[in-house]
């Protein structure tokens, strides 16, 4: 305890002091300044350095404290015993988290900076002389403590993978009535390897019509069109994707996308799905004593944890787009409860501070999309977009355009006006061919768990121009809208709205619009919507809704709808295909011109789904075919799918067949003959858990892992291996030479005899396992080689030796071998 050794005698001394003295004045002088106490928080301390003791006298005691500060344990602090107080030096007490500004000067007559604790204002001393700890309290102002950071979702974005893969998409559908015939074909082709993809998108249609029915003459027509080729990286770690062929430029609220063939480098956060980049509410407070914390976002709960005492901070991420209330519940170790009420907005138009994102091309404009396979504009185009959140409150934006005739920039900031929503204005300004243009945009959106509120306004002059409108007619003059909603579970769900719109050279539109619907009970639903063209009410129309849920799949509706004079009731009746696997239906009449009437048959299958359609119109009958699914070659093997839009994964059980597959949890299908299943439909970026059923294995099989975790990349397959290998596997019963079981506890040790003897020297350790001796000498051995060697050490420090051969057994069978010897050396 001391920095330099004392004589016995005084060290005696010394203790005795502490007996006697401290402990008669401790509680008189110390508690004569206890004042109440505020919360604190909890951080990580610098390291507190000890005095020099090498001048004090025994009227100048020094003594090492267990020191806690607000119940925040600050472990052996050093401190002085004068007169029966306790003195500690300013560091240590600034070391603790006390302000320096609120500690008093020393005495001139001492020595170092050390100060009587007791004058500290708003101290509470407890001092324990007989256990040597020291339990100090201060208001909450007058330390200096950081808050403690509490993030109450810490999901993180799983590193992802790929394995080389080709996959094609295919969606055929035909129909054909007395005077058409019709087939289309729309197919998507992949190539992938790591985070890299190509893919090749095209539409093929084949329509053959009667041209007159008297003549017998007939025309055909047959196209072929490529939609999109397009080579694509992706950076997870720094958020980036690149792509080269045809995409779409990146836009903003108040600008257009426009399709090109060229270069682009964009930000991705889909790369990290987990990643928030809205604004993130913090939620601020204080505990007095080391608390349990429950967070609730609209009364549920999102995090439960523990706090120190001290200041906290909850970077909470709520469920929630607008306004809402946050309810922070504070339980200390007396169960006392205390509830903190918070009002948050969250905005998903906004990035937190400090986040960008953007975009950045530079290539052709494509034209005739969908009719033309290689038709680009003549002129070069750079597009570039950019959002940054300067505060948690305003992001800004800008977007701008130049091609060899045109130039187009424009800015604009989304600024939140605390619980009361969000503001958005945009203007840019364009010159083309000595003509310059602008427009200007507002927005305003405000909404919570009730009502929803949103306007907008967009005007253009006519000479505004942007790289879309250089290959396209349709130019924007005008458009507003404006929208209420509400929404009440005894009331339903209300919206309102009026819409506006006129593009240049052609006539404006307007319409109100009117909905209405709710549930009624557990099983039936009611919609009303009226939409009225505010300038030809010929074009308004009212429709009535009716909707019954049988069961799980089968569903009943009625349908009303009146426009134009004319009044057409439909009934319908559907019963989806399971999820899993299987066959639906459909089934729809309606009145009123000439009726209609459909009846629909659906398949859904794991390798495809297909379906079957007759429908009657105008006196004309007409039937339907369709198929879609996926064809997939990756890891040496075939596969048949349904359609994948997104990722899939290729599980591998090391050629063991019929192995039920699990994908989070529920049994998707079995591996096939040569070991291996395709699981479809896995989201980019995102862990999925894939696990196989042991129970469901031969006893002779050795299972490493049974839960794996597929993250495949963008648009790709992710292999999936279990390394299942069958092994013999047997409960062998030892006995010693005098026929009586092997003691309980004795260990175990198995070689391959046939490795071991090839040479005397060899070392046949990697060939070796270990288990243990249970009741009347039985021990299980998983991995028996066809001839073994045991060797069991024995409790009492000896070791016998014994022989086995691998009997055989049936792959669900666990043999029982023995009794076997087990002899010491000499025996």
């Amino acid at each position: 305890m001391f920095p330099h050794r004392k004589p016995r005698w005084v060290r005696l001394a010394i203790d005795s002091a502490i007996g006697t003295t401290l402990a008669a004045s401790a509680g008189a002088s110390l508690n004569a300044h206890a004042a109440d106490a505020a919360a604190v928080r909890a951080s990580d301390l610098p390291p507190i350095s000890a005095p020099d003791f090498s001048r004090l006298s025994v009227d100048r005691l020094p003594v090492y404290l267990a020191t806690k500060l607000n119940t925040r344990d600050q472990g052996m602090a050093p401190a002085q015993m004068r007169a029966g107080t306790v003195w500690m030096l300013r560091a240590t007490l600034v070391g603790m988290g006390v302000k320096n500004s609120g500690l008093s000067a020393p005495p001139i007559n001492t020595d170092g900076e050390w100060l009587e604790i007791s004058t500290i204002p708003g101290i509470m001393v407890d001092f324990n002389a007989s256990l040597q700890s020291l339990v100090l309290t201060l208001p909450f102002d007058a330390l200096n403590w950081q808050p403690t950071d509490v993030q109450t979702n810490e999901r993180r974005s799983p590193r992802a993978s790929s394995s080389p893969g080709i996959l094609v998409n295919y969606d055929l559908y035909g129909w054909a009535n007395s005077q058409t015939r019709s087939l289309s074909a729309s197919t998507e082709f992949r190539a992938f390897r790591e985070t890299s993809v190509i893919s090749s998108t095209m539409l093929t249609r084949y329509q053959d019509s009667n041209v007159s029915m008297n003549a017998g003459a007939s025309a055909s027509s047959f196209s072929n069109v490529r939609l999109d080729t397009t080579f694509s990286r992706s950076f997870q770690d720094e958020l980036l994707t690149l792509r080269l062929g045809d995409t779409l430029t990146g836009s903003l609220p108040w600008s257009r996308a426009t399709r090109i063939g060229g270069i682009q480098l964009a930000r991705n956060f889909a790369l990290q799905p987990f990643q928030t980049t809205a604004p993130i509410p913090a939620l601020m407070g204080t505990s007095a004593l080391p608390s349990d914390v429950a967070l609730y976002i609209n009364g549920i709960k999102q995090y439960q944890g523990q706090l120190p005492a001290g200041p906290f901070v909850l970077n909470s991420i709520p469920g929630l787009s607008g306004s809402g209330g946050a309810q922070v519940v504070l339980t200390d170790a007396l169960g006392r409860a205390t509830t903190l009420n918070f009002s948050l907005y969250q905005a998903n138009q906004l990035l937190r501070q400090g986040l960008s994102d953007w975009s950045a091309e530079f290539g052709w404009v494509r034209k005739n999309y969908g009719l033309s396979s290689f038709d680009y504009g003549s002129d070069p185009l750079a597009s570039g977009t950019w959002r940054y959140g300067l505060i948690d409150q305003l992001t800004l934006q800008s977007h701008a355009e130049v091609s060899s005739k045109l130039v187009n920039a424009g800015g604009g900031a989304a600024w939140q006006i605390g619980n009361l929503g969000v503001v958005s204005a945009a203007a840019a300004s364009s010159h083309f061919e000595s003509q310059s243009g602008h427009l200007a945009r507002l927005d305003y959106n405000w909404n919570n768990q009730a009502f929803n509120i949103g306007l907008s306004g967009t005007r253009a002059s006519e000479q505004y121009r942007d790289a879309a409108s250089l290959y396209d007619s349709g130019r924007l003059a005008r458009s507003g809208s404006a929208f209420f909603g509400y929404n009440s579970p005894d009331f339903g769900n209300l919206n309102v709205g009026w819409l506006y719109l006129r593009n240049f050279g052609t006539t404006a539109q307007r319409y109100a619009t009117l909905g209405w619907s709710r549930a009624i009970g557990q099983r039936s639903f009611v919609n009303v919507n009226l939409n009225h063209n505010l300038d030809d009410s010929k074009r308004s129309n009212v429709q009535f809704l009716l909707s019954w849920y049988l069961d799980g799949n089968l569903n009943l509706g009625t349908s009303i709808t009146h426009t134009n004079n004319s009044t057409r009731i439909a009934a319908t009746a559907n019963q989806r295909p399971p999820s899993e696997g299987g066959w639906g239906w459909s089934a729809m009449a309606q009145s009123g011109d000439g009726g209609q009437g459909q009846v629909q048959a659906d398949y859904v299958g794991r390798k495809f789904e297909a379906t079957a359609a007759v429908s009657h119109s105008g006196g004309t009958t007409s039937g339907a075919l369709g198929a879609s699914g996926a064809l997939v070659l990756m890891n040496g093997h075939a596969f048949a799918s349904r359609r994948i839009y997104d990722s899939f994964a290729v599980v591998n059980t090391n050629g063991v067949p019929d192995v039920p597959i699990k994908r989070d949890n529920l049994v998707i299908g079995s591996t096939d003959a040569n070991g291996v299943m395709l699981v479809p439909q896995l989201l980019a970026y995102q862990n999925t858990k894939i696990s196989i059923d042991p129970m469901s294995l031969p006893a002779q099989m050795r299972v490493p892992d049974i839960n794996q975790s597929a993250v495949p990349t963008d648009r790709s397959g992710v292999l999936v291996n279990f390394d299942l290998k069958p092994v013999h596997s047997a409960t062998v019963v030892l006995h010693a030479s005098d026929r009586k079981p092997l003691p309980i506890g004795s260990i175990v040790t198995v070689a391959n005899a046939q490795v071991s003897a090839v040479g005397a020297a060899m070392d046949d350790s990697a060939n070796r396992q270990t288990s243990m001796v249970g009741y009347d000498g039985a021990t299980f051995l998983d991995a028996l080689p066809p001839r073994s060697r045991l060797t069991v050490y024995l409790p009492d420090g000896s070791s016998c030796k014994a022989a086995l051969d691998w009997p055989g057994a049936q792959p669900n069978e666990v043999p029982i071998i023995g009794p076997i010897i087990c002899r010491k050396q000499g025996e």
